[in-house]
């Protein structure tokens, strides 16, 4: 069969454009004539001859017969609907999986047919998507095709929709988060100074409390994703903000790898790698006298309280029973919660992230990996006293070093709300979060990421590790938050762990099961009092699981 053949479908000859039923040339061919110049083309380079399993032959000349059946029916054949062919397709897919399977567990003989045939198989997987989307006129190459496109050229056109999409979500999330503004505050200024074709950028604003930054950095799949992962540091969540591009932006024309340097990866650019990981050192350096003088002040303040004649040890001991028995941490979340990224097909997608680095409050820390406070028995138990010690000291550049704020920054994940974020342990820091919480500093110097919203999550994405799927409850709970304006978004509850297509909501550990939800509640009215019931979170509400439950599913408790 050769590679540019006739069209069963309207009867064209080789290198002839396919015709409407009009007679008008048509830019695409018909979805027959594409799929059987491509499924044969794949077969040939996929499958050498002497390799070829029977079933799959037999099924591509099932194919062309069928087809060529069609075309000579007459009239009434020939307008019969393309997508009747998509199911040749299907047809041919079900056969190359029995093929795998007939080989699938048999002696290592096998092992080279059972990775082409998988090859195959996935190949025949992306041809048949190719075709609905062609025939949904969802594609629109820019020049006819006469020659099977190749599968680069597919993925190509596959990958402009799909940033498209990503387009039309952040769009649609901007124009939520702008009617949810407080028009009676002052907008945060934010200037994009750099941005990149890997979608790295670069951003200031000016805090002022002279916390956080000025220097941020970031991740985008498309520039337009740029406002939706900067608004993420509004403090609070209803701040407008401003933000003036002061460099030009740069549209991808293909699908990002996730983070912007990913050498594995289809798209991989290796002239721009820059990726937005540690910021700590270089913010320290924007202010380095004056994040000095904090340090020094708190090193100055915790001498002054400090209790004359008691040890380090006793100290700290009671610091951690009395926090473990009034102000206990949040239980871990499930990373999908306060990650951006979730799996689509091959590729990791999502809406991108920021990160900096700055000064935080120890008590909004919820979470450090551990439920109790300083309980490093068996982890470096001497690490926290160490790190007392050199506070006490008053050697400003011994206790520097000590808490290694430079070199090993303390790495945590900005975890959003209404009056202002929590916090939880990322990659590095755990003995000094705990370290600055039980000698109750005023503040910690962080790197700090903040990611937007994951663009989808199923109930097992946010049910903790070992505890049963309880589908129905779950998407009962987001059903309740829907109904309360505290998420939006949509959700798909037929399938089989319900997924939520996610928008916004007030805060993400509310999406977590109720045992866990109410922890998280009782932090963020500790470090935030009131915001939560402001917020429409009645103080009732998280008081135990029951209540959490009744609130969502019932209506049993009153929105304040």
């Amino acid at each position: 069969m050769d590679h540019a053949m006739g069209c069963p479908r309207c009867g064209v000859q080789a290198q002839e454009y396919c015709r409407r039923d009009d007679g008008r040339s048509r830019a695409i061919p018909h979805v027959k004539r594409l799929t059987l110049i491509i499924a044969h083309h794949l077969i040939t380079i996929a499958v050498p001859a002497d390799r070829e399993t029977a079933v799959v032959h037999d099924a591509l000349l099932l194919l062309q017969a069928t087809a060529a059946l069609k075309a000579s029916d007459g009239p009434d054949g020939k307008k019969e609907q393309e997508s009747e062919v998509l199911l040749q397709t299907a047809r041919l897919q079900l056969h190359v999986q029995r093929a795998l399977a007939t080989v699938n567990g048999h002696t290592l003989n096998v092992r080279e047919q059972m990775e082409q045939a998988g090859d195959l198989y996935e190949t025949l997987v992306l041809t048949r998507r190719t075709a609905e989307l062609l025939h949904d006129d969802q594609i629109q190459p820019s020049h006819a095709i006469i020659e099977p496109p190749t599968l680069q050229e597919v993925r190509s056109w596959q990958e402009l929709i799909f940033n498209d999409e990503l387009r039309q979500r952040t769009k649609k999330r901007e124009t939520i988060a702008i009617s949810g503004q407080d028009p009676q505050l002052a907008p945060a200024c934010w200037h994009i100074t750099c941005h990149e074709p890997n979608g790295y950028f670069e951003a200031r604003h000016r805090d002022e409390r002279g916390l956080l930054g000025p220097a941020y950095c970031g991740w985008v799949p498309v520039p337009e994703a740029i406002p939706e992962v900067l608004r993420r540091w509004s403090v609070p969540a209803a701040r407008p903000i401003d933000v003036t591009w002061e460099c030009t932006p740069v549209w991808p024309e293909a699908l990002l790898p996730y983070g912007g340097c990913w050498p594995d990866h289809r798209n991989h650019d290796p002239e721009h790698t820059r990726t937005a990981d540690s910021t700590g050192a270089e913010v320290w350096q924007d202010n380095a006298e004056r994040h000095r003088e904090r340090f020094a002040d708190m090193m100055h303040q915790l001498r002054r309280r400090w209790p004359g004649e008691q040890s380090v040890t006793e100290f700290l001991q009671e610091a951690a029973t009395r926090l473990n028995a009034t102000q206990p941490q949040a239980p871990s979340l499930r990373p999908q919660l306060t990650c951006a990224e979730h799996r689509h097909e091959q590729d990791l997608v999502g809406l991108g992230y920021s990160v900096t680095a700055g000064w935080i409050d120890p008590a909004a820390v919820a979470n450090t990996g551990t439920r109790q406070w300083n309980g490093f028995a068996n982890h470096r138990p001497g690490t926290v006293p160490a790190m007392t010690e050199a506070l006490l000291s008053g050697d400003v550049d011994h206790a520097l070093k000590v808490w290694n704020i430079l070199d090993a920054p303390i790495q945590v994940v900005r975890v959003h709300g209404p009056a202002g974020p929590l916090y939880r342990l990322g990659e590095n820091g755990a003995h000094r979060l705990h370290a600055a919480r039980l000698l109750d500093l005023p503040a910690v110097w962080v790197e700090i990421r903040q990611n937007a919203l994951p663009m989808q999550l199923t109930v097992a994405d946010v049910t903790p590790d070992g505890a049963p799927i309880e589908a129905g409850l779950r998407v009962a709970c987001w059903r309740g938050l829907f109904d309360r304006g505290l998420l939006t978004g949509r959700l798909d509850a037929d399938t089989t762990f319900g997924v939520l297509h996610l928008d916004a909501v007030l805060a993400p550990w509310m999406l977590t099961q109720p045992e866990h939800a109410i922890e998280w509640a009782a932090v963020y009215n500790r470090v935030y009092p009131g915001a939560l019931n402001e917020a429409g979170v009645p103080t009732a509400a998280w008081q135990d699981a029951q209540a959490w439950l009744s609130w969502l599913t019932n209506g049993g408790l009153q929105s304040p």
